[in-house]
């Protein structure tokens, strides 16, 4: 009697450890993203396809410079610098966090670059611009680690991305999602011959 309890407790262990790793793993994951699918309009139960037919590929820079303010009337179907689609269910959030310190033209041209391209890929995305004060060496590291614990409290992303404000993508098939394993999205850029 006394082995078939230990054996059952035993049991009982091993199942209740299996199922947390099953919760903590990308099962647990794809389980509370169907929940949060639960949480969209009725009239929307399809995913946003994996290739959008909207992308445009690769196109030349938009090396205009706007004022926030008018970088804000163009881009006003997003909300306080989130985006989500309105036609289908996303099949990712994320979260792009950019480290910045004196570059006021570089981040309007990023926003101004980045924003229409990653629209267009379907994605559910909000843009965190961390800003470090002025006077002390600027750590790229700290401003990553603050726009993440920011942008985990406001939502519960699937995807970071950290990103620099001079790298702009020049292609929208360029996606910016993630996969099992960290990727690095800028592998051609035109510093060096895009080699």
């Amino acid at each position: 009697m006394c082995i078939l309890v230990v054996n059952l407790i035993y049991t009982f262990c091993f199942l209740k450890l299996l199922l947390n790793r099953k919760h903590n793993s990308q099962y647990g994951k794809a389980i509370k993203r169907w929940n949060q699918i639960a949480s969209y309009d009725e009239n929307i139960k399809t995913f946003c396809p994996l290739h959008p037919e909207n992308i445009h590929g690769r196109e030349p820079l938009n090396r205009s410079i706007f004022s926030l303010e008018a970088l804000q009337a163009t881009y006003n179907f997003m909300d306080q610098g989130h985006y989500r689609p309105v036609t289908c269910i996303p099949r990712q959030k994320v979260a792009i966090i950019i480290p910045y310190r004196d570059r006021e033209k570089g981040l309007h041209t990023f926003l101004n670059n980045v924003v229409p391209r990653i629209r267009r890929q379907n994605i559910e995305f909000g843009i965190y611009v961390v800003e470090q004060i002025a006077g002390q060496l600027f750590n790229k590291g700290v401003c990553f680690n603050i726009g993440f614990e920011q942008a985990m409290a406001d939502y519960n992303y699937d995807c970071i991305v950290f990103h620099d404000v001079d790298i702009i993508a020049e292609d929208d098939r360029n996606f910016f999602t993630c996969g099992y394993q960290p990727r690095h999205l800028a592998v051609n850029v035109e510093q060096f011959g895009y080699k």
